[in-house]
Formats: C-alpha cells, structure tokens, sequence
C-alpha cells in the first residue's frame, strides 16, 4: 500500500509472554496483511533476533532513550504507535519536538495497557500525565482502563482520547508441539488439566494465580489427578514457586516460562483460568474462547463486560472460585463462537487503531 508516512511501532514488549506483546504482534500481522511497511522498536527483542523491521533498543533505561530516538531518525519515522512504558514514550516525544523544529510533522499515539494503580495526587501521576499529553492521541484497551484513568487516577487530559479492544487471532498451532506439551504433562493421566497464562511481573496477578494455586489444593480431594499448566514468567516468579512449595502442589503444577503460542497449550486444556485482582483486558481470554476452552474469570476490570458466552465470571474468594470449577467441569458452557469472532476480530481493530494513529485507511486482505 503507498501513503506517504513512515509507520513504526515502539512497544516494552515482544518476545515474552503477555498481553502487551500479543496485541502488538497480531496488529502487525494484520498491518502486513494490508501491505503496510512498518517497523517495530522494542528492548523486548533478541539482538540475534533483529531484522530489519525488528529493531532491539535492548540497554539500560538511559541507552534505550538513545537507541529509540536513533532508529527513529535514520529510518525518517513521522507516525509513531506507543505500546510501551514512560522512558520509552519519552523517547518518542523528545523525536516528535526535534522534528517539528526541523519541520517535519511527527505525530505519536499513546496505547494504555496496563491498570497500574497511581495515586491520583503523586507526582508520578502528573509526571505521566504530563508525558501523555504531549502525543496526539490517547488510546486506550478497554473502557474500564480509560475510566480508571479518568477517574479513579485523576488524569486530566487534553488529547482526544480512544478505546479499541483486543482481538482474537486464527486458531493455528503446531501439532508436534502440543504432543510435546503433552507428554510433558503427562495429559493423558492428568483430570482435569486447568491452564493458566500471564507475566509474574504485577502483584494483583500473582495474588490471583496464588488463589487459583489454593484451589487446585481444595479441588485434589476431589480430582486426585487434578493438573494445572501454568506458562508464564516475571520478576515475582518467586512467589509463585513458594505457594506452590507451601501447599505441596509439586506433583499438580507445573510452570512452564516460554510458549509462543498459546493455542498449543490450551488444546490440552479442559478449563482455562484467568484468576487476578487486577486486569484491564484479557486477551487470552479470548484465545482461549476462540481455542474451544471454556473460561472462569474474575469480576475485575473489563472481564464481566467481554460478553460472550463460554465466559463464567467468578467473584474472587477461595470458595466461590472452587464451586465455579467444578461446575464448569461438570456442565461445560457452550461457546458462542459467532459473536466472539465478529466482535473481536484482530483486522478490525487494526483498521480502527491505524486511522487513529497512521492517518490512514487500510484494506486487509486473506
């Protein structure tokens, strides 16, 4: 496709496992699909690994300032998407303002993932919001995340402000890998396998896999073959490793840090369970709806608003969470596979996000 600006994505997250990184790199998919070229600036990409529209900025905070705003300026970007942290944002924003002194129209858009928690009168809130509105737009994953901002964090911004959801991407998965898994887990003695995702890098959820941790304890007296598949990886592994420890769960679970996709692990899967007390949007929820896993959420964040049937939203105590189980094990819900895939369509909300912030409009094609 010919327009007339230089695309990039700069994002904390690629490689590893997470939110963040599947959005990312299921818009690109879709961006390539429509012809587009555009680059992707990430610390979270291998330099073994770099292409050239795979560019790591791999440093300490400092040196990852410099290497955006470099690969910025020798690749003449002047349409920037941020999926990242503030160092990173800075960067964009400082290339924005020493472009427009050279005359050159730089426009940045902010992506919000993340339902961190910021007092509404700290200085790192004004900090932030401060960096936020020196871009163009604000775009955010769900419309609880943008109230939260807004609201419970007191952000006062002056850019327009979006929300475009995550998608679901095309059930493809290796088969040779899921055998693997399965051999790993030992499957076919296992009943039921519950499999959980995420990063161990934000407290409210490792305090939600911990919960789900003291529930496979409660659910082995009934299921002695009770399994639950965790892929994950984070700062805060520790604490997980220790309740697993704690509760003697060693032969029940077992966490795996690296997949590259989750389709593969949730074939093997008779429940999935994303248990947090913090989230914005799940996008593995939705993977896992799409997979043919039924889902047990909690009622946090935007979950209880996804709206699709297969979906069993469960209030975050110990007893609740074990009664949800058992009987989603029992009586299974029906996935409804039509409205999952038209409203959470990853080329759609590619399309929408490209407007807001290439200036573009983009025709994907199979």
């Amino acid at each position: 496709m010919q327009h007339k600006h230089k695309l990039c994505i700069v994002t904390t997250f690629y490689a590893s496992v997470g939110g963040i990184s599947t959005y990312v790199k299921n818009v690109v998919e879709s961006y390539k699909k429509a012809g587009l070229n555009i680059i992707v600036i990430s610390p979270d990409i291998d330099r073994n690994g770099q292409t050239g529209d795979l560019i790591s900025v791999k440093s300490s905070k400092i040196l990852a300032i410099l290497k955006t705003l470099y690969q910025l300026k020798i690749n003449k970007i002047n349409r920037i998407q941020c999926h990242c942290t503030w160092y990173l944002l800075l960067a964009c924003i400082f290339y924005k303002y020493m472009s427009k002194i050279v005359g050159i129209d730089v426009k940045v858009t902010t992506v919000k993932h993340s339902d961190i928690i910021i007092n509404n009168m700290s200085l790192k809130r004004f900090a932030l919001q401060f960096i936020d509105n020196r871009t163009d737009n604000i775009v955010f994953v769900s419309e609880y995340l943008k109230k939260r901002y807004n609201q419970d964090f007191g952000f006062r911004y002056s850019k327009p402000q979006h929300v475009v959801s995550p998608g679901c991407g095309p059930l493809t998965y290796r088969k040779g890998i899921v055998e693997n898994l399965a051999i790993q887990f030992r499957a076919s003695s296992r009943y039921p396998l519950l499999t959980y995702i995420g990063l161990f890098e934000y407290p409210g959820k490792v305090e939600g896999l911990i919960l789900l941790l003291q529930a496979v304890d409660r659910l082995r007296l009934s299921y002695p073959a009770i399994f639950l598949a965790i892929a994950g990886r984070g700062t805060l592994k520790w604490k997980v490793i220790e309740e697993i420890e704690r509760l003697s769960l060693q032969d029940h679970v077992q966490v795996i840090e690296t997949i590259d996709n989750p389709y593969e692990l949730l074939q093997l899967s008779n429940l999935h369970c994303h248990v947090t007390f913090q989230d914005s949007f799940s996008i593995v929820v939705l993977e896992a709806l799409n997979s043919g896993t039924p889902v047990i959420a909690s009622n946090i964040g935007e979950l209880p608003n996804i709206g699709v049937e297969g979906l069993v939203i469960v209030n975050n105590n110990l007893h609740d969470l074990v009664k949800s189980i058992i009987n989603s094990l029992k009586h299974p819900p029906k996935i409804d596979f039509k409205k999952l895939r038209k409203d959470y369509n990853w080329d759609n909300k590619a399309i929408e996000l490209a407007k807001i912030s290439f200036d573009i409009s983009v025709r994907l094609t199979d």
